[in-house]
């Protein structure tokens, strides 16, 4: 019987270490895979016999009648006990061990290999269900928002306000969420009933999330290496290369001759010639054998073995194929999919927020029901691929680390029952990848990553193409460029107490105006000050007072956007002169504007 025990804590909703190990103690296939392994065990056991003795007894009783002789019929007992210890067969015993243990070892990695392929199954059933779950979530919910607009036309339309036309298009609209809950709960049903195939059992009420850390290397590359050191399958291809070497160095002992130490001790109560008597008889001795001819068999088998070696040569060479193919693959999903998470999430955040202002402005009448309802299917159909794109992002890391030979100690899944190498008396074979199976990287051969302007902003995530190679670029593959600070001090005068700008000012602003006018670029913070008469609070208030008012002035006499200005008030705290003087009164009394620019000049990329 196969224990599988989790090295995490268990709690009372189900989880994905759960379903794996309930997995793997009642598949077929790691059952199965379990009892061939001991099997091989017991081969080797056979195999090592060779080494022992061989004790073989005979005990008879016969009757004898013949037509010469004294005696013509007699009857009597017999007894011999033989034995025969190699001594030297052609090194065919050894060869036999060898054979069988590396074939042992070919089941132990077959049963690895099955346990990871059958934990990655539950994995993924265990994600379709709770994927499922969220998708059947995700079509109700759609369908109460269109029952709510749908309750909404339906009372407009009896007051006479809505158009029957609008009733039946939020009527079809219904129908088709109506039709998506279903669809979404019949897909709920055949992944639950694959998780009972895989799992055994039905997938709990309450099922916890799965994360698996980033614990993929750095590139296909170091992943393809890693996946040859540690595949099952990869290793199980290599011990069946050396078994086969083996058998051939069996077949090679039939060339040799055999030698052996044997001895017997027998008895019998009559003589040859029919005569009453007890004889003993006791031998002891070496014989030797060796084959001259036969018929050319031996030269067969050995021509066989040396053709089995060169299968299971090409039987390496294609599981190398299959491993490099999975982790390419996988590995690839894995890195596409966590590009796209951020895409499709920022997709559904702002289908959310534009779903959420059609609403309200429906509500007040400016957006008709068909922008509605399609801002709605839009976040649906958005959230869909957001959850789906999650889910096979967790799937494709599964993938590659099962094609790695790790996923049963990333989930923390081990098995007291099943013995480890060393047990075994086998050390881990060393893998060279470059001389068996390449590690090549498709991905880079391909076309569809390209980088034209070479910025390392892929050309699909470029929203600046054909930037200067010498250009510093932000993350949409733009130029950079410098941002200048200047602040300037506008000579605009205010009485005292007022935030009336003076009419000799009109000129400066005119002029700060046509500077604003002449770089649409930049943006400004005007900010207003206050000379130290009166409180700090009322200053703090005169202060922003002045400064509302010179934006005023640049909004609608000069019609300068507004959103280019911003302004603040810091009353007396910003003081020019501290001097209780008339003269050090009017000079803080003053409104000074922050510029903020963009030059002309590109950042440099070694800048």
């Amino acid at each position: 019987m196969l224990l599988i025990t989790i090295s995490t804590p268990v709690y009372s909703a189900a989880t994905v270490q759960e379903a794996a190990k309930t997995a793997i103690e009642k598949n077929p296939d790691v059952l199965a895979k379990w009892h061939e392994f001991l099997a091989s065990g017991q081969n080797v056991n056979a195999a090592r016999a060779g080494y022992k003795p061989t004790v073989d007894g005979t005990v008879g009783y016969q009757y004898q009648k013949q037509n010469y002789g004294f005696v013509r019929e007699y009857e009597g007992a017999y007894a011999r006990l033989s034995l025969t210890q190699m001594l030297y067969d052609g090194s065919r015993t050894r060869s036999e061990v060898n054979r069988f243990t590396n074939f042992q070892l070919v089941a132990y990695f077959n049963l690895l290999e099955t346990a990871e392929i059958v934990a990655l199954e539950a994995y993924r059933a265990y994600q379709d269900v709770l994927a499922q779950r969220k998708l059947v979530a995700l079509a109700q919910d759609n369908l109460n928002k269109h029952f709510e607009v749908y309750r909404q036309i339906e009372s407009s339309a009896k007051a006479g306000v809505a158009k029957l036309a609008d009733l039946e298009q939020i009527s079809g609209r219904v129908s088709l969420a109506q039709s998506n809950v279903i669809t979404e709960t019949s897909n709920l049903h055949d992944v639950t009933t694959r998780y009972l195939r895989v799992v055994g059992q039905l997938p709990a009420d309450v099922m916890s999330e799965v994360v698996i850390a980033d614990v993929l290397p750095d590139s296909v590359t170091q992943t393809l290496r890693q996946a040859y050191q540690g595949s099952p399958a990869y290793h199980a291809a290599l011990r069946n290369i050396k078994a086969a070497e083996f058998a051939a160095k069996a077949e090679k002992s039939n060339f040799k001759p055999s030698v052996n130490l044997v001895g017997s001790y027998g008895y019998q109560n009559y003589s040859d010639i029919g005569l009453r008597t007890d004889e003993n008889e006791a031998r002891v001795g070496i014989e030797i054998k060796y084959n001259f001819y036969n018929g050319g068999r031996d030269s067969a088998t050995l021509k066989r073995a040396y053709s089995e070696i060169n299968l299971a040569q090409e039987l390496r060479d294609q599981a190398c194929l299959n491993i490099r193919q999975t982790i390419q693959i996988s590995y690839n999903d894995s890195n596409k999919l966590f590009e796209q998470l951020p895409l499709l999430n920022q997709h559904r955040l702002s289908s959310d927020k534009v779903r959420t202002a059609y609403k309200q402005q429906f509500d007040i009448g400016q957006r008709s029901l068909l922008d509605v309802l399609d801002s709605e299917n839009e976040y649906f159909q958005a959230s869909r691929a957001y959850l789906a794109a999650s889910f096979s992002l967790s799937v494709a890391k599964a993938r590659t680390l099962a094609g790695m030979g790790t996923l049963l100690n990333t989930l923390g899944l081990t098995s007291d029952s099943w013995p480890s190498l060393t047990e075994l008396g086998a050390e881990k074979l060393t893998v060279d990848p470059d001389t068996a199976c390449p590690a090549i990287n498709v991905y880079d051969s391909l076309q569809m990553h390209n980088d034209a302007d070479n910025d390392s902003v892929k050309d699909t995530a470029d929203y600046c193409p054909n930037t200067p190679q010498t250009d510093k670029v932000d993350a949409r593959g733009c130029s950079i460029f410098t941002e200048k600070m200047v602040n300037f001090t506008l000579e605009i005068k205010f009485d005292h107490d007022s935030s009336v700008i003076n009419t000799e000012s009109m000129s400066d602003l005119a002029d700060f105006a046509t500077f604003l006018q002449r770089y649409p670029n930049t943006t400004t913070e005007i900010h207003g000050h206050t000379s130290a008469q009166g409180a700090v609070w009322y200053n703090n208030i005169l202060s922003q007072q002045r400064a509302d008012a010179v934006k005023a002035m640049l909004v609608a006499q000069f019609n300068i956007d507004e959103a280019r200005i911003a302004t603040k008030g810091f009353g007396s705290s910003r003081r020019l002169s501290e001097a209780d003087t008339d003269t050090a009164h009017n000079l803080n009394r003053r409104i000074e504007a922050v510029v903020r620019a963009k030059d002309e000049s590109p950042v440099l990329r070694d800048e």
